[in-house]
Formats: C-alpha cells, structure tokens, sequence
C-alpha cells in the first residue's frame, strides 16, 4: 500500500484523494480498507524519501569509488579510502 502511494502521489494524484483513490480500487477486488488520510499518505512519502536517501548513503558506503560528473567538461573520480 505505501508503495502505492508514494506512486499515485508522484503521478500526480492529490494526497487528499490517494486514501480514497485505493479504497476504491481495494473494493473493486472485494477487500475492504480503511481511507487513508492526506496526513497519512503525507508521512508515506516523507517516509520513502527517508528511506532513499538512507539507501544512497549505503550504496556509497561499499562503493570502492565514484565518479561525479555533470554536463560541464571535466569530471572527478574519488577513490574512497576505507
């Protein structure tokens, strides 16, 4: 459910209607869940945003090194020392 969410809020979906949005589709299926609410769906989002950045830094962490660059002419290679 949080997955899809933080999916109906990134495709444009107002946080005030995904609760209802996935009600509706849950009861489609003949499950019945609770509307979730704009504060819920708000936390949701803050929550994988969290969790993405969390996710970098670890990725970062066990890299043996990383390469920066941008559409300027020179990049940087940093070699990470452990």
């Amino acid at each position: 459910m949080r997955k899809l969410m933080r999916m109906l809020v990134a495709n444009g979906c107002p946080r005030s209607n995904v609760g209802k949005v996935l009600s509706l589709v849950a009861a489609h299926f003949g499950v019945k869940i609770g509307v979730a609410s704009r504060r819920t769906v708000s936390r949701v989002v803050l929550e994988g945003y969290i969790a993405s950045k969390m996710q970098i830094g670890f990725e970062i962490g066990q890299a043996p090194g990383m390469h920066c660059g941008s559409q300027a002419d020179q990049t940087l290679s940093i070699p990470l020392q452990r």
